[in-house]
């Protein structure tokens, strides 16, 4: 929604650290970018593919890691939800 978001961002890190860059900034300023970090938990949640991650070296642990984290997401949705 916001392009002035991406232009902030360095391209020339690697995705990890460009994303932790991104989120760092929108938690600081999460009375501006609620809605945003928002909805970018809620399509991390939706990840059931990482077979990406399976190709890169110590692939099985890095899947491992991805499910959990995304586990742990979508169960802390779910809780906020019932609360």
């Amino acid at each position: 929604d916001d392009p002035g978001l991406l232009a902030r961002l360095n391209w020339g890190e690697y995705k990890r650290n460009i994303v932790g860059q991104l989120i760092d900034f929108l938690s600081a300023r999460e009375d501006v970018y609620q809605q945003q970090l928002l909805k970018l938990m809620t399509e991390v949640a939706k990840v059931e593919d990482f077979s990406h991650l399976a190709r890169l070296d110590n692939g099985e642990t890095k899947v491992a890691k991805a499910k959990s984290a995304v586990e742990a997401l979508n169960v802390s949705g779910r809780s906020k939800r019932t609360t």
